[in-house]
C-alpha cells in the first residue's frame, strides 16, 4: 500500500491546504477581527496591534536563525530597521474611519 505522503507532489499539496484551513483562514479572520474591534473602541487602529507586527518580524528573524541557520544580509537589515522605524510614525496616524 502506497502512503499519502510518498510523492513530493501530494505531500505539498496536501501540506498547503492543511495551513490554508487551519492556519492561513482563521489567522485572517482573527486579524480582520481585532482590526475591526480597534478601530470601534479605539477610533482608529491601536498601537498594540502595530507592536505585534513588529514582534512578528523580530520572531521570523529569530526563527530563520535558529532553523535554517541563516541571517539577514546588509540589505535585509536595511528594510527591517525601515519597517521598525516607520511603525511608530503608523501608530500615531490612525484616524478615525467611521463616517
Amino acid at each position: 500500500m502506497r502512503h499519502v505522503f510518498e510523492g513530493l507532489p501530494t505531500f505539498t499539496m496536501s501540506v498547503w491546504v492543511f495551513n490554508a484551513l487551519f492556519c492561513y483562514i482563521p489567522a485572517t479572520i482573527l486579524v480582520a477581527y481585532s482590526y475591526k474591534m480597534s478601530v470601534e473602541n479605539f477610533n482608529g487602529l491601536s498601537s498594540a496591534l502595530i507592536v505585534g507586527h513588529a514582534t512578528s518580524i523580530l520572531v521570523s528573524i529569530l526563527f530563520i536563525r535558529l532553523m535554517a541557520g541563516e541571517a539577514l544580509n546588509k540589505n535585509g537589515w536595511i528594510a527591517v530597521a525601515l519597517v521598525l522605524l516607520a511603525l511608530p510614525f503608523a501608530a500615531n496616524s490612525s484616524v478615525n474611519v467611521k463616517p
